[in-house]
């Protein structure tokens, strides 16, 4: 709550700390990552339960992997 110069309360916004403002953005990066993580993961779940060969397996799970930005040794 905010009050004026007389200490009334006045019809202001309310004010949020910019801490506030900056732990919610990394909340929600976090939740992001998560997200996109737990969607890899199932992703190379289903790749693995799958009917293919070993190596055509490995392929696609490598590929999974290059779409999302992670580097693989082969």
């Amino acid at each position: 709550m905010r009050f004026d110069a007389a200490g009334n309360f006045g019809n202001t916004r309310c004010m949020v700390a910019l801490d506030e403002i900056a732990d919610a953005g990394r909340r929600e990066a976090d939740r992001a990552h998560r997200l996109r993580l737990e969607g890899l993961v199932e992703d190379i779940r289903k790749t693995i339960e799958g009917p293919s060969s070993a190596k055509e397996k490995v392929a696609w799970i490598r590929e999974l992997l290059a779409v999302q930005g992670y580097r693989t040794q082969g």
